[in-house]
């Protein structure tokens, strides 16, 4: 069944669209399969608006399942804003999204530009990761734009929050480790973890 982790840091939008700092995607077609590795950084003009630094389609299904497996631990159990896209309730200006089943009902989703994103996926299909079965999905949605919607309220722990950091972290430096580099930029906010 495959399966996706994507990371993107300068998540938030406003007025004007969410500056993308960097955008890091994992994608492992079953469990026993190579990975494919795709990390973007800002190309710096609007012709060329994000540049590919790494592009790999040979990570070791090895190395790609401990990352599934740590991030989706790390990810079990944590809350996650409702509606999606309400409100950067880990106040990192990151958005994180793990898919354990690409091909389940809950995993509505869609490639667009670069970036998966989630069409009318509930709160609970979004929060509902397995780490035990490798099973479910897992996404924030910070505001990428315009839209606005009020918060229902989620409110992550300390704990939480360090929980979602740690899984972030995990994924910077999976694409610093395997093939990404020094031209993976480490988030500000991510710094004393990677």
């Amino acid at each position: 069944m495959p399966r996706y982790i994507q990371f993107i840091d300068g998540a938030r939008g406003g007025f004007m669209p969410a500056p993308h700092r960097l955008r890091i995607a994992v994608v492992q077609s079953d469990a026993s399969s190579p990975a494919t590795l795709h990390v973007e950084t800002p190309g710096g003009s609007r012709h060329e608006p994000h540049v590919a630094v790494c592009d790999r389609a040979d990570i070791p299904a090895s190395a790609a399942s401990a990352l599934f497996a740590a991030v989706a631990g790390q990810l079990a159990g944590l809350p996650v804003e409702d509606p999606a896209g309400a409100d950067d309730v880990y106040a990192t200006d990151l958005a994180l999204s793990v898919v354990l089943d690409a091909g389940s009902a809950d995993a509505a989703l869609a490639w667009h530009g670069g970036v998966f994103a989630a069409r009318e996926v509930s709160a609970e299909a979004r929060s509902g990761i397995d780490a035990a079965s490798m099973t479910g999905t897992w996404m924030n949605h910070v505001p990428g734009g315009c839209a606005y919607a009020e918060n229902e309220g989620v409110a992550p722990t300390e704990d939480q929050m360090a929980a979602f950091r740690a899984a972030a972290a995990a994924v910077v430096k999976f694409a610093r480790a395997h093939g990404g580099g020094d031209a993976v930029p480490v988030p500000a906010k991510l710094a004393a973890l990677v």
